[in-house]
């Protein structure tokens, strides 16, 4: 890998999931983003990607380094639904949640080492008009540079 993984290819992966079709998905580098986060449930959001280093360099005619590249997303869905019982939209969240992750779980984003593996989750605030889910996936990769 010689450029940082492309969060719209693991967008575009997303949106070509039958399963997920009615899902607003994007990332947070799309131009409406800010216009459409709040606006757009259900949802799925690709964020930053940030590197943390797995070993030293390494120079053999190139800088070469291996990172782990962390990528963070968040899953929305609609707090109230007309005609919905109390729990509903905790069940819709955990099912679009498990949409998201059966998508991506055995995936291998060009520019990576491995698959998808889970760093972190937790649900979002409580305090919004819609609820959602926070979590980290991570993939191995070796980044090089010509000398």
């Amino acid at each position: 890998m010689n450029s940082r993984i492309k969060q719209s290819d693991i967008a575009a992966r997303l949106a070509s999931d039958p399963a997920l079709a009615g899902v607003k998905i994007g990332t947070t580098l799309d131009p409406d983003y800010l216009t459409e986060f709040c606006k757009n449930h259900p949802s799925v959001w690709v964020g930053g990607q940030y590197w943390t280093k797995r070993g030293e360099l390494d120079y053999t005619a190139n800088f070469r380094q291996h990172v782990r590249a962390i990528f963070r997303f968040k899953v929305t869905e609609a707090r109230y639904k007309e005609g919905e019982e109390a729990g509903d939209a905790e069940d819709r969240l955990n099912a679009l949640f498990d949409k998201v992750m059966d998508r991506l779980k055995d995936w291998q984003p060009g520019g990576a080492d491995t698959t998808f593996a889970i760093e972190a989750m937790a649900d979002g605030p409580a305090g919004e008009s819609f609820v959602s889910v926070d979590f980290s996936l991570s993939v191995d990769a070796t980044y090089s540079r010509p000398s």
